[in-house]
């Protein structure tokens, strides 16, 4: 096995666990929002269907990474199909978010919108990491060992 190849193993299996740990991540905040509204009375719907569909959401996605841990090419494939769009939503986020903390947002709400640096730097790790995994998962065309033919 040629040592780049090792790497590339590496950092394929690095990108799946990252997207793993996020989606679980994402799943446990969605499950204590759900929390939240079953604990209101009357339970409201919206607030129900919402959290619950993202909950299933992102244990659908952190089944496609484990998948992916394999490092077999349609388990690959899957994952970069079911993340190719992360990177728009982290950068549209981190656009607001930006919009926000330069108090550019004038729209009379009951409470104003704050978001820190902090906030604002996960944003901003998270759409580099999301374009830079996309990219490298469409260079490598899983040929993950000697030349084996993408699918």
């Amino acid at each position: 096995m040629k040592p780049s190849s090792t790497i590339r193993r590496f950092i394929l299996r690095g990108i799946a666990i990252v997207y793993l740990l996020l989606f679980l991540l994402a799943c446990l905040s969605s499950a204590y929002y759900l929390k939240g509204v079953v604990d209101l009375k009357p339970i409201p719907m919206i607030g129900l269907l919402k959290y619950t569909l993202l909950c299933v959401l992102f244990l659908v996605l952190a089944a496609n990474a484990i998948k992916a841990i394999t490092l077999k090419p349609q388990r690959l494939s899957s994952l970069m199909e079911s993340t190719k769009n992360l990177k728009w939503l982290f950068t549209i986020a981190l656009l607001l978010g930006l919009i926000i903390k330069l108090g550019l947002l004038n729209i009379p709400l009951k409470q104003t919108p704050t978001i820190s640096y902090g906030q604002l730097s996960v944003l901003l790790l998270l759409a580099a990491f999301s374009f830079w995994s996309n990219a490298y998962l469409q260079k490598e065309e899983f040929n993950i060992d000697n030349n084996e033919p993408a699918i």
